[in-house]
């Protein structure tokens, strides 16, 4: 009780831990439950910054808020999200119900830029045209207040303990790269309910939850790793490089895609894991990883034949000279 800081007991069959990414239920399964393990970290986690503006007067809350609104360089992924490529970085908007939406962007896009209104929107402007209706002044001295935040990700090797359950960031916090927190959420809750559907008595709660459990924390884990590696390419290469190749990647299969739409392994997997909700994270994983795969062999082929192309050349110079 935050009133009087009091402890306040009640009895409960079951406890629906759906308390967020800093969860005090799981916190407490942690400390009392033997063999409940977390991990969290803050591996590839991107400092940004996030600020939720007004839509346009044009846009009414029953339009589909942006359409018209995009050019070559604001890119529409499934019904609620948009985003676009800079060098510096990358702008995400996230339209909401209310006519306002959320515009994310990464904190390396203002390394380097005055801290005020006119700085902020002189530099968005120039990165990013297409966001120009909603860059506003006002917009941009929020942005240009605003604290820069990084996210965490949390897994956990079981959802349940006896008769409680996570649900939500309170069992696989993930970073907001993916825009996928709240929609795995609801997941949770579809399956959760599959489960405890034929219950009929408390002690068959845990095995309920066992059910649940077992069905999704692999995929769930996927999930947060693929969070934490969305814009990566390979952790070998320098983070310049991946998102150069991460762009380049993503814009080639986008057009292989619409060549021949019913190769399902051609489909972008940022459109997948938007749009296709019966696709499980563990198999937007595995088309990552073909992607992926696929751009790092055609940059690596890129690179020898351009050396060798560039040593014949040079060797034939050479040769030239000498025989001068």
């Amino acid at each position: 009780n935050h009133s009087n800081q009091k402890i306040v007991e009640f009895p409960a069959d079951l406890v629906v831990g759906a308390d967020g990414a800093n969860s005090a239920v799981r916190s407490s399964l942690q400390r009392f439950s033997v063999g409940f393990e977390i991990v969290q970290d803050f591996e590839g986690s991107q400092e940004a910054v996030s600020v939720a503006v007004p839509l346009p007067e044009k846009f009414s809350k029953d339009s589909d808020l942006l359409d018209g609104f995009e050019n070559g360089q604001l890119t529409k992924v499934g019904p609620a999200l948009y985003w676009a490529y800079t060098p510096k970085g990358m702008v995400i908007v996230q339209p909401n119900c209310d006519n306002t939406c959320n515009i994310v962007l990464a904190s390396s896009i203002l390394e380097g830029v005055e801290r005020t209104g006119d700085a902020v929107q002189a530099a968005l402007l120039e990165l990013a045209p297409a966001y120009a209706p909603l860059l506003t002044r006002d917009a941009c001295e929020r942005i240009a207040k605003q604290r820069p935040i990084a996210g965490k990700s949390v897994k956990v090797n079981r959802l349940y303990h006896e008769n409680s359950v996570l649900i939500g960031d309170a069992g696989h916090t993930m970073l907001n790269n993916l825009g996928q927190g709240a929609n795995s959420a609801l997941e949770d809750v579809g399956l959760l309910l599959d489960e405890l559907e034929s219950v009929s008595s408390r002690e068959e709660i845990p095995a309920a939850l066992k059910r649940f459990s077992d069905k999704r924390v692999k995929d769930v884990h996927a999930a947060t790793e693929l969070s934490k590696q969305a814009f990566t390419i390979s952790k070998a290469l320098p983070s310049k490089l991946n998102l150069l190749l991460y762009t380049w990647t993503y814009l080639a299969f986008q057009k292989l895609h619409r060549l021949a739409p019913s190769i399902a392994t051609l489909k972008p997997w940022q459109w997948t894991v938007n749009q296709d909700s019966h696709v499980s994270y563990t198999q937007v994983v595995e088309s990552k990883s073909f992607q992926s795969n696929v751009a790092l062999f055609v940059a690596a082929l890129t690179f020898f034949v351009s050396g060798g192309m560039i040593a014949t050349i040079g060797s034939l110079c050479w040769n030239g000279l000498v025989s001068v």
